[in-house]
């Protein structure tokens, strides 16, 4: 692999629940690295998506520290964060009021100040990018679910981030939609852009990532290349899930 500077780095973190009886991450650390697609699967419930959730601040670890382009994330810095590091939901949330092109833009205009104009250009042109140039003007309830994902992505990259996280963006969709998000996605790890990934969608993970990590027990048990993660599973439990995934 080429080397790549790390963008976002765990140290030490702790999270759990309920007053400490569920461990989600247990004294994790990991660097992700710049210009990497790092795709997260693991069985449910085993907290990925918290894992990512905490890097922007929307989950507050219990201990330990995150840092992002080596700067601690806290609740001191969380907007200044979440300026830099976009998200993907799972659920798209997405403003009911407002047309696709509305939605893409009113990030870039309320959070990081830009002029409309400017933002406007940049949204058409992202919308245009994920396919939806023809449904500007709509609004979410127009639009299918996979549609609403793609202004979802358009939208996050209306903030030309250094990293966007992506919290399992397929599994609200109908599955004949679930190839349109892929395919943007694909593009855009096509593109070297920065992505950390929770998903299930496994022939993504095999085409599309740098790196595969495999999560349990608070921390990721096995991570490696597609290749040796889909052929050479080193822990019982990752070999256990392909081999589930593969009679799915």
């Amino acid at each position: 692999m080429e080397d790549r500077n790390t963008l976002v780095e765990f140290k030490d973190v702790c999270k759990t629940y309920k007053n400490g009886e569920i461990v989600i991450l247990d004294h994790f650390n990991f660097d992700f690295l710049q210009g990497e697609t790092h795709v997260i699967c693991g069985r449910s419930g085993a907290g990925k998506s918290t894992l990512i959730r905490c890097i922007n601040y929307l989950e507050k670890i219990d201990s330990g520290e995150i840092l992002v382009e080596g700067n601690t994330v806290n609740r001191h810095t969380a907007t200044s964060v979440r300026k830099r590091i976009a998200m993907v939901f799972q659920n798209f949330n997405l403003f009911p009021n407002m047309t696709a092109l509305e939605n893409v833009t009113f990030g870039p205009i309320e959070s990081l100040h830009k002029s409309k104009k400017e933002v406007v250009e940049s949204g058409k042109m992202f919308l245009e990018k994920v396919g939806l140039a023809d449904r500007m003007d709509s609004k979410p309830s127009q639009l299918s679910g996979g549609q609403q994902q793609r202004v979802a992505i358009a939208r996050a990259l209306n903030m030309f981030p250094d990293m966007i996280l992506f919290d399992e963006p397929t599994s609200a969709l109908d599955p004949e939609m679930v190839g349109e998000v892929i395919d943007i996605m694909e593009e855009l790890a096509d593109e070297k852009r920065s992505m950390i990934v929770v998903t299930h969608e496994m022939g993504f993970a095999r085409e599309a990532a740098h790196r595969i990590s495999f999560m349990e027990n608070g921390t990721f048990i096995e991570t490696a290349d597609p290749n040796e993660f889909f052929n050479h599973p080193k822990h019982e439990s990752v070999a256990r899930f392909i081999r589930q995934i593969q009679t799915v």
